[in-house]
């Protein structure tokens, strides 16, 4: 689970930060403070979509869910926050609650299939021992 922590680290600062439009001038002027103001859905699905493995992998980790749901909130925080330092990339609020969104499903995701592993495990003991 480490191992999918890093990569998705890695890919998170591969594509969430702007490597070669970064300023040192910020452009306040660029950011969306109202959320789904502009729909781009495509941008949308893909901003909770790549959110959704680090809910799960938290979780796998053994980390609270809250903990990974404020980290979730922080990366994308910190994310949306170096943008506004690129000539190019539009930090939105709408990012911020769809990559939270998506931890958070994941979070979710790993409680339900991991209690149904747990059940299925003890009636598989159970079973076994009759």
């Amino acid at each position: 689970m480490r191992k999918l922590l890093v990569l998705w680290l890695v890919g998170w600062a591969l594509f969430g930060f702007p490597w070669t439009t970064f300023t040192l001038r910020p452009r306040f002027s660029r950011v969306n403070l109202l959320p789904f103001r502009w729909a781009r859905r495509r941008d949308h699905v893909l901003n909770f979509a790549y959110y959704v493995p680090l809910g799960l992998i938290g979780v796998g980790l053994g980390l609270p869910s809250a903990i990974v749901a404020a980290g979730a909130l922080l990366l994308s925080a910190v994310t949306e926050f170096a943008q506004i330092f690129s000539i190019d990339r539009y930090p939105s609020t709408t990012d911020l609650l769809l990559n939270t969104a998506g931890a958070v499903v994941g979070i979710a995701i790993a409680h339900i299939f991991g209690q149904r592993f747990r059940d299925r495990q003890d009636t598989d003991a159970t079973h076994a021992i009759e």
